[in-house]
């Protein structure tokens, strides 16, 4: 009934209309479609090849397209299949706390929570992200904002793990250093990645050798002991095309 009332509306065949609803998760999506035959109809108005055409795999070849073995697409989706089942299937959950500077906006850090669940998939666990703002997670935001502080550091403790991205600018930088100090206190593992590895580094320098004082001549030009270099080539204020 909800198709034709789709299709009525929308000028679409009761049988081009397709349901997406939702699923367990995102990688069942392309076999919903699959069970849809949404291929054979795209292929259909378009006037394209039937479902069972693919483009020839052979340069040079007389024929424009060459014929697929018939069980070839349906086997096509078995990658998903797994992938699907496994993102369900896991037994044992984890949590990460993800320490940013960015954490309003939680896309600029996209390929860092793709690269977890694809691990987590791997390891057959659950994954639950925890995002930390760094700025909470410094000293002085005790006097700013008491309770963020305290939120900040309690999501920090509770992670099982921890991963710091890169980032711009000095903004956080102290709360990320802290975050290194402590993962490395209390033996939580920890990824630094770009700026995450230099703070690590920051933490060591200072914390461990005993150089007080000591940073990246990013953060600050005049530090006593410079253990990460600014690259000459880079540039505080211009970003773009930098990374």
């Amino acid at each position: 009934a909800t198709r034709k009332k789709l299709s009525l509306f929308c000028q679409v065949a009761p049988q081009n209309v397709i349901s997406l609803h939702d699923v367990s998760n995102l990688y069942r999506v392309p076999m919903l479609l699959a069970d849809q035959e949404v291929g054979r109809i795209i292929c259909e108005q378009l006037l394209l090849p039937s479902h069972n055409v693919a483009p020839a795999l052979s340069i040079g070849s007389s024929d424009a397209y060459q014929e697929v073995p018939t069980p070839i697409p349906s086997q096509r989706l078995g990658d998903w299949s797994v992938l699907a089942d496994r993102t369900d299937s896991g037994t044992q959950g984890i949590t990460i706390a993800v320490v940013g500077k960015y954490t309003g906006n939680v896309d600029a850090y996209t390929s860092v929570v793709k690269a977890l669940q694809h691990a987590a998939m791997e390891a057959n666990l659950r994954l639950t992200l925890e995002w930390v703002d760094s700025v909470f997670l410094e000293a002085n935001a005790q006097q700013l904002d008491a309770k963020k502080h305290e939120v900040a550091w309690a999501t920090l403790r509770a992670a099982q793990g921890v991963l710091v991205p890169g980032g711009f600018g000095t903004r956080g930088i102290e709360g990320k250093v802290a975050t290194a100090a402590y993962c490395r206190q209390s033996q939580v593992p920890y990824l630094g990645i770009c700026v995450g590895l230099q703070t690590a580094v920051i933490d060591f320098a200072r914390n461990v050798m005993g150089w007080e004082g000591a940073n990246s001549t990013e953060f600050d030009e005049a530090t006593p002991h410079p253990v990460v270099e600014f690259l000459p080539e880079g540039s505080t204020t211009i970003m773009g095309g930098t990374m």
